[in-house]
């Protein structure tokens, strides 16, 4: 048998089998690397450096399943997910967690409906190891905001659910006076100018942003300043997490720094940094990952302005950057801050074995309590005490 050939049987077994152990992750880099060159956004967190860092971090050597969608024996895009086991039912989850809160496929551009379905069939061929695929965050203004299109998942007689939930983005495709003036409420402007006031009798200011080597330098003042406010009183901030999410953090940075991707904005008062914020970019797309402020100065209201000044920067600098992700959950500021609706999809597929067909029936009928909560969290605040115990927090 030929080279060739050896190496088209070898391609052959690797469609059905994925890379099921983190040691294995090399034998594919040559093959990730070039399709990621040819990628649609070629973004920061879908470069093998960042999956491999990832999985370092957050997975088992063993728990690691990379699909891939062969095409006449070339590979044209990956899936990286991660099996985990939770009360004995397998569930294959994108790679998103709390310090993540992107899915991501890496798919060679003009693949996109090819890579999709030959995708599916590969995980279908593997259904045997798995119950439930959950594939989170995939954010309605990206280039792929789906997977699997409901008539495909349709077609191959699929059991499924998607869900669509707000997260939190500004849009900067226009003049900065105008989002200011139109898409602010005028009484969280009055705010704004308040704060602005007192800034400017605190002393000499200024708003300043790092890429690159200078964003990396001063990533320990980012760490500080995180640290000082309420995220470190509740040993939330980066400096007080666990060192496997640290060392994550660090290496991020540095993998964001490379790819030209990072940038991080600094309000400095009387030659101190008394804010800060970083992120990065991907595509059209700032996603502002981090944020964080000196609680000494908590009456100057310094994330907000940091935030109002990065907006003005990118829309006079960046032209080609038309929104700004602020990710889910609000915290309650960032509703004063957007300017359109947005969303994020969870895609959940349920597999034909035992454990799938029951998750499947226990999936429906969380769903159904959830409607009826809903339902009757919107009956009058005088109804009787017996719905109060349905309110959502």
């Amino acid at each position: 048998m030929s080279k060739n050939n050896n190496m088209k049987f070898f391609r052959i077994e690797y469609d059905i089998n994925p890379v099921r152990h983190i040691d294995h992750l090399e034998s594919i880099k040559e093959e990730w690397m070039a399709v990621h060159k040819e990628s649609r956004l070629q973004s920061p967190l879908l470069s093998f450096e960042y999956i491999q860092l990832w999985y370092t971090c957050f997975a088992s050597p063993d728990q690691v399943r990379v699909y891939i969608a062969f095409d006449e024996g070339n590979a044209i895009g990956f899936l990286p997910l991660i099996l985990c086991k939770e009360k004995g039912v397998r569930i294959l989850k994108g790679l998103s967690n709390d310090y993540c809160c992107h899915c991501a496929h890496l798919c060679r551009k003009g693949d996109e409906i090819q890579f999709s379905e030959l995708i599916l069939n590969v995980l279908l061929k593997d259904r045997h190891e798995w119950d439930v695929l959950n594939f989170n965050f995939l954010y309605s203004f990206s280039d792929c905001p789906d997977l699997f299109s409901d008539s495909l998942l349709d077609n191959m007689g699929l059991h499924w659910n998607k869900i669509i939930r707000p997260t939190y983005s500004v849009f900067l495709g226009k003049p900065f006076d105008n989002y200011i003036r139109n898409d602010i409420s005028a009484n969280y402007r009055k705010h704004l100018k308040q704060f602005t006031k007192r800034l400017k009798k605190s002393g000499n200011y200024t708003f300043k942003y790092y890429q690159g080597e200078g964003a990396l330098k001063l990533w320990h003042e980012f760490v500080r300043i995180e640290d000082s406010g309420w995220k470190g009183a509740l040993n939330s901030s980066i400096k007080r997490t666990k060192p496997v999410v640290k060392k994550y953090y660090e290496e991020f940075i540095k993998i964001l720094s490379d790819k030209k991707a990072l940038r991080i904005y600094f309000l400095e008062l009387n030659d101190e940094l008394i804010a800060g914020g970083f992120g990065y970019f991907q595509g059209d797309t700032y996603h502002y990952e981090k944020s964080g402020y000196d609680e000494e100065y908590k009456r100057l209201s310094p994330s907000n302005l940091l935030f109002i000044h990065m907006v003005e920067q990118l829309i006079s600098n960046w032209p080609q950057i038309t929104r700004i992700h602020m990710f889910p959950w609000s915290y309650g500021y960032k509703d004063r801050l957007i300017n359109e609706e947005s969303n994020y999809l969870e895609t959940v597929i349920f597999s034909n074995t035992l454990r799938g067909l029951v998750m499947r029936v226990v999936y429906s009928l969380k769903e159904k309590i959830k409607k009826i909560k809903k339902r009757l969290n919107l009956k009058r605040e005088n109804s009787p005490e017996g719905y109060r115990i349905w309110k959502s927090n």
